[in-house]
């Protein structure tokens, strides 16, 4: 496992969506505290990266274009000690406003023939899908020792 900054892994998702983004008309909005931003995670950057890229890439092709937009929050939570290590909860949500993805596409992703792996499968759930939003997030941990 490695270490890694999660704001190097926004960045890069970030990167990955904007010649789609350019192309929709759409603007990226994000609200990502520094605290988050500077936060140093240990594990695999590159499974997460593409998780996260996936399922941001999956918003921006269902948002309302043009002229809409496509937001990610993140958001620290609760702490927890456990066995001398601290492990800090971060709730991350992607939305646009629109329709949202079809439901056919979200039985796929999280059906028995899903192409996903369980990293992502396990980590990303439909938060609320509305007539106005649709709304995942997606809970990391954090160990510091």
């Amino acid at each position: 496992m490695e270490e890694f900054f999660l704001g190097n892994v926004i960045d890069a998702i970030a990167s990955q969506v904007m010649i789609l983004l350019k192309e929709k008309n759409l603007q990226l909005l994000h609200d990502i505290p520094d605290q988050v931003k500077t936060l140093c995670l240990c594990g695999d950057r590159i499974k997460l990266q593409l998780a996260f890229s996936d399922f941001l890439l999956s918003i921006v092709r269902y948002a309302p274009s043009p002229d809409g937009w496509v937001e990610i929050k993140v958001s620290p939570g609760s702490k927890m000690i456990q066995d001398g290590n601290e492990f800090v909860r971060l709730q991350f949500r992607m939305t646009h406003p629109g329709k949202g993805i079809p439901p056919a596409l979200i039985e796929d992703m999280y059906g028995a023939k899903s192409h996903l792996d369980d990293t992502r499968r396990d980590c990303f759930k439909p938060f609320s899908q509305t007539s106005q939003y649709d709304e995942w997030y997606c809970s990391l941990y954090q160990r510091s020792e």
